[in-house]
Formats: C-alpha cells, sequence, structure tokens
C-alpha cells in the first residue's frame, strides 16, 4: 500500500476530526448499539471520501454533507459560537451556521491526500471498542487508530440525541476536546473583530479559499 503509516495517521485523524465538537447534555432515549452504529456508519463515509481522491473543492462539499447529516451542525456551530450566540439576530446566526459548517469542512479537507485503496484498507487502521454510559451527555464510543509500526492514537467518540437524532457531539482525541478548540477559535476570531459579528463571520466564509 503506497505512503506511510505515520501519513496515514495524520490522515485519519484530520478526516475524522470534523465530527469535533459538543452540544449541551440531556438525557438519552437510545443506547450503545445504536451510538456504536452512527458511529460505524460515519467513519465509513468519511474514508469513502478519503479513497475517492476527490479535488478539495469538492470534498469539501461532501464534508459538509456529512456534517449536516451525522453531526447536528446547528447546534455544533451554537456551541462554537459560545456566549456570542446569544447577542447574534437570527439572521446573523443562520448565516454563522452555514459559514462554520463551510470553514469546518474547507479546513479539514485540506488534510486529505490521495490514497490509493479501498475502504477496506483504511478501515482495519481504525478499531472501535467499549461503549460508556456517559450520562446526561451520551454515550462515548472508544476507539482507536493503530497503524502498523507506529503509536495508536485514542479517538472517543460522544454521541447524543439534543438535535432530535441520533449524532456525533464530541470528538475527543488523545484527551483533547476538539469541541473546545473550535470554540476557541470562532471566540479568538470574535475578538479580533472586536465583536463585529458580521465582520467575523466574513472572515470565517473565507478561510481556506484559495489555499
Amino acid at each position: 500500500m503506497p505512503g506511510n503509516d505515520l501519513t496515514r495517521r495524520t490522515m485519519l485523524v484530520s478526516g475524522l476530526a470534523v465530527l469535533a465538537f459538543q452540544t449541551p447534555a440531556r438525557a438519552t432515549t437510545f443506547g450503545p448499539e445504536a451510538a456504536r452504529a452512527h458511529v460505524d456508519a460515519t467513519i465509513d463515509e468519511i474514508l469513502a471520501l478519503i479513497v475517492a481522491s476527490l479535488p478539495r473543492g469538492e470534498t469539501a462539499v461532501r464534508l459538509n454533507r456529512i456534517l449536516r447529516e451525522k453531526a447536528a451542525l446547528p447546534q455544533l456551530a451554537k456551541f462554537a459560537a459560545g456566549r456570542h450566540w446569544r447577542t447574534m439576530a437570527a439572521g446573523q446566526q443562520e448565516r454563522f451556521v452555514a459559514a462554520f459548517g463551510r470553514y469546518v469542512s474547507r479546513v479539514y479537507a485540506g488534510y486529505f491526500r490521495s490514497f490509493e485503496g479501498s475502504v477496506e484498507d483504511l478501515r482495519k487502521y481504525v478499531l472501535l471498542g467499549k461503549a460508556h454510559d456517559a450520562g446526561s451527555k451520551g454515550i462515548m464510543i472508544e476507539s482507536e487508530i493503530r497503524p502498523l509500526d507506529a503509536l495508536a492514537i485514542s479517538v472517543n467518540w460522544l454521541v447524543s440525541d439534543r438535535s432530535g437524532q441520533i449524532a456525533i457531539s464530541d470528538l475527543v482525541v488523545e484527551g483533547i476536546s476538539l469541541a473546545v478548540t473550535q470554540r476557541e477559535i470562532v471566540g479568538a476570531l470574535v475578538e479580533k473583530h472586536r465583536g463585529d459579528i458580521d465582520a467575523a463571520i466574513a472572515e470565517l466564509d473565507g478561510i481556506g479559499i484559495g489555499d
């Protein structure tokens, strides 16, 4: 198989990180098997996109669709906006959600690399583990990315149903919540523009274009 294991590991983590967000907690109405099946299907969709080796723009469009279908985009964007969400008018919230989805999709599409192989070739590096009851936060599914001759990376998926359907609400990579990371990025962007939400949205919507 072409390429080295470190490159494969970076590619897989970057692809899976598209779904790294968190939504507010509530009691779940589904069980571990449903959560595991959702994670399993999401991984397959992401790996299929990796092996498709599409142009970055098309990859970003498809990632955006996966984000909307598997990760409840409005709730994810709201969490990333933090306290600034409450200051936004309805129209600004709508534009922010759309811009946030495009931004995340473009950024992570940039990490994808051409791969000559099948989903099955990549899937053997992603191992699903135990499911844990996370209480009102949902259900945590353990997984590892374990390339040959390279250190395994812990990737834990938090699954909830706050959006009205089962969705991935956070991804914790080696103990780091990527949901919190995105919230910090958005907060810094709003601060840069001194609270000008429209300016922050415009910059967010331009990140990754033409890179």
